[in-house]
């Protein structure tokens, strides 16, 4: 086997360790069993390398066993080399037989095995007392005289050959000690040497700034990286000390905390702190520093560790500008918009939000107070709604709900909610974005939008029931100028319709409103219809529901009611009594009329369709004189804002209907329609 380092399996190796005297663990008996196996390598091939390789390993085994031996107490070692001379004595009685060199040739054996295996101590006790036993084989027999002197004389040449034996054994044993002693000497040198190169190599060579700092502070050694960092020289580095480079803004800090490392009240400290290059720059830096202790406990140097994290803190700079712009759009967006978690904390509510809920930024921290405030009696299967989403959206999904919200003060509106999770997360937590926008209003328009496709559809068939009665009245007094009456009652027909289209039904006044809706029976003005009232112009959505009444009014008049007769007459009237404004449409002296059988779309228009735009009171009644019809209401939900202003102040005496007994003609009786 070579020299030099060997793998031992763990069931070959020694159960103790050789320490050497400055207390660290080396290798040498593994050297000197190596060194005095002193085998060398042979190219064999087959059956001949096993065999060399079992007699290696058996080899390497007996050497361990013998440095294992060597290792013992020496009276340990004492007492195996006397049992060994018994035995080889033992082995020699009775002493009437004579064996060849008896007795030292099997004394000489026992003598060598222990001083190659026990040592040189256990091989001079080995040598002592087969000597003294060799007396025992001598004339007298077992007996420690000797009677002939030549007996003597061989006792003394064995004496001298077992002891020089002894020496030359311990001298080749500390030979080859030493030689492994000076050979595991240099490998540690060289080891040595390799890992400073290699300390050395990382430490120049590493992408993190290292320094060296003595206690007072000042640089005792610098890498490349914190040249490159701080934009120095190493010879300008070692000349400066970490306070000359420090923000004067963060050296307080940084001093504090290295003082509290220098008295040993930390083992270390880390530090985020800004640091000036040579050009006058700014750079951010993380600094870790810590100590390195002598044998006695002292502070020898720290080593600091400084890296380069001005990208890093300008990336947070601009993402906290970013989050700021985002921030500010989410508040300021002209749109209500919600920013929650997935633990159902409110984040930012944007002041829309805020406005149009009346609720404040202090009332809405989490989801469930919103939805209890806002919900109501839903409010809990919107939360788990809500809930359900926050569990089951993985990818960014929009999901849209319209729903009733309550305000703050006390508004019912129809709000149009989009919810979706956003592809970011904060701090590990996934955050949701909800966008909502008020719909009642849209909602409302589509409805009025759906009742006016009604109306218009209803307003055609009725036209025609209109036109047709205006050429039957017309034809009925004067024959000779139908042509002419009807043609006038056609074209105020179309006058109505042109002021509806041009007002768009926006700030309407109730004269004109009147007067476009009974624009047919423009020749019955001032003799059959009576139309007067104060001043007062109606808001849109007043004048339409009003509008649409009166022409269902004037329409069923025309065919059944007051205007159907000669003898009809009709008086439409208004006022303002402070904060309320009554209107009234009375027929008399017509046909007889009787409440309907069937309410149809006229009914719905004339009474539920105006009670709820104006939210007033609608009173029809079917007296026999004739069909009486009495609208009350708030002004401020009826007229415009100019118009409450201009008729501050003014009270009107209410004026009844006048009362008339109308002249009952042979018809039957009048249904609204």
């Amino acid at each position: 086997m070579a020299s030099g380092w060997v793998f031992r399996p763990a069931s070959m190796r020694p159960e103790r360790t050789q320490i050497a005297r400055d207390g660290r663990r080396n290798n040498f008996p593994n050297r000197l069993v190596d060194m005095m196996a002193g085998s060398r390598p042979h190219k064999l091939t087959g059956h001949g390398r096993s065999e060399t390789r079992h007699q290696s390993e058996m080899g390497v085994r007996m050497l361990q066993w013998i440095m294992l031996a060597r290792s013992w107490h020496p009276l340990v070692r004492i007492g195996l080399a006397t049992a060994c001379v018994v035995a080889a004595t033992a082995l020699q009685l009775p002493a009437e037989v004579n064996l060849p060199g008896q007795p030292f040739l099997l004394y000489f054996v026992a003598v060598v095995a222990t001083a190659s295996v026990l040592g040189r101590t256990a091989g001079f006790v080995a040598a002592a007392a087969s000597t003294v036993a060799s007396l025992l084989f001598y004339d007298p027999v077992f007996s420690l005289k000797l009677t002939h002197a030549i007996d003597l004389l061989a006792i003394e040449v064995y004496a001298i050959v077992a002891a020089v034996s002894v020496e030359a054994i311990s001298s080749r044993a500390r030979w080859k000690e030493a030689e492994a002693r000076l050979a595991d000497r240099e490998v540690q040198l060289r080891l040595i040497r390799n890992s400073e190169a290699r300390l050395r190599a990382s430490f120049d060579n590493a992408v993190a700034g290292i320094a060296h700092i003595g206690p007072d502070g000042r640089w005792i050694r610098v890498n490349k990286a914190l040249c490159r960092i701080l934009d120095y020289s190493v010879e300008e580095l070692l000349a400066k000390s970490f306070h000359d480079v420090t923000y004067p803004d963060d050296l307080a800090a940084d001093v504090m905390q290295f003082e509290l490392l220098r008295c040993g009240k930390i083992d270390s400290y880390e530090v985020e702190k800004r640091d000036v290059r040579k050009d006058g720059a700014i750079v951010w830096c993380r600094k870790t520093v810590g100590p390195v202790r002598k044998g006695d406990g002292s502070i020898d140097y720290f080593v600091s560790v400084i890296e380069d994290i001005s990208a890093r803190k300008q990336a947070e700079k601009e993402l906290r500008e970013n989050e700021e712009r985002f921030r500010s759009s989410l508040l300021h967006c002209p749109s209500p918009i919600l920013l929650f978690d997935d633990r159902e904390h409110i984040l930012v509510v944007s002041q829309s939000w805020l406005e149009q809920s009346g609720y404040s930024k202090e009332e809405l921290r989490r989801i469930e107070d919103w939805t209890s405030r806002a919900h109501g009696l839903h409010s809990g299967e919107v939360l788990e709604g809500i809930r359900q989403i926050i569990v089951t959206s993985t990818i960014p999904e929009a999901r849209s709900a319209e729903l009733m919200i309550h305000t703050k003060d006390g508004r019912d509106r129809l709000w149009s909610f989009v919810t979706s999770p956003l592809a970011t997360q904060f701090d590990g937590r996934r955050m949701f974005v909800c966008v909502a926008q008020d719909v009642t209003d849209q909602r409302a328009h589509l409805d009025q939008v759906h009742l006016l496709m009604s109306e218009i559809n209803h307003r055609s068939k009725n036209m025609l029931s209109l036109v047709q009665a205006i050429a039957r009245q017309t034809a009925a007094r004067d024959l000779e100028d139908f042509i002419e009456r009807f043609t006038d009652r056609i074209q105020a027909l179309a006058t109505n319709q042109d002021l509806l289209v041009r007002n768009e039904w926006q700030g309407v006044d109730v004269e004109d409103l009147v007067r476009a809706q009974l624009a047919h029976f423009a020749d019955l003005m001032g003799s059959r219809i009576t139309v007067h009232g104060s001043p007062a112009r109606l808001n849109a959505a007043a004048a339409q529901a009003i509008g649409l009444a009166l022409h269902e009014l004037g329409t069923n008049a025309g065919k059944f009611g007051a205007l159907s007769v000669d003898t009809g007459r009709l008086e439409v009237d208004w006022r303002l009594y402070g904060d309320i404004f009554a209107m009234s449409w009375t027929e008399s002296k017509g046909p007889p009329v009787s409440p309907p059988k069937r309410r149809g779309f006229g009914s719905t228009v004339v009474d539920s369709m105006v009670k709820q735009t104006v939210n007033g009171e609608v009173h029809l009644e079917y007296v026999p004189s004739g069909v009486v019809w009495n609208l009350s209401c708030p002004a401020a939900n009826a007229l415009e804002l100019n118009a409450l202003q201009k008729n501050a102040g003014l009270s009107t005496r209410p004026t009844s209907a006048p009362a008339r007994n109308p002249v009952q003609r042979q018809s039957q009786p009048r249904t609204m329609h």
